[in-house]
């Protein structure tokens, strides 16, 4: 008897223990899925923006790089 329950108690830890990283890689996972989708969004919304204000086509793609890199920064500097 002792030795069930002390096998059930094992199997117990060990559920515990991957279940708790199996939830936060879901959760890194799903962070990183938005981060790369507002990433998107975020390209997207500076090249209507460079477009709409007469920016020259062939710098737009450094432009856009610049832009998300600055906005990159700055979030960084608002999270810390």
């Amino acid at each position: 008897m002792a030795l069930g329950l002390i096998f059930l108690k094992y199997i117990s830890d060990a559920f515990e223990e991957k279940h708790s990283a199996l939830l936060a890689e879901a959760e890194e996972e799903a962070a990183r899925s938005f981060a790369a989708g507002a990433r998107a969004r975020m390209r997207v919304m500076v090249k209507r923006l460079l477009r709409k204000y007469g920016y020259p086509p062939d710098k737009t793609e450094h432009a856009t790089v610049l832009a998300l890199a600055r906005a990159e920064v700055v979030c960084e500097e608002w999270a810390a």
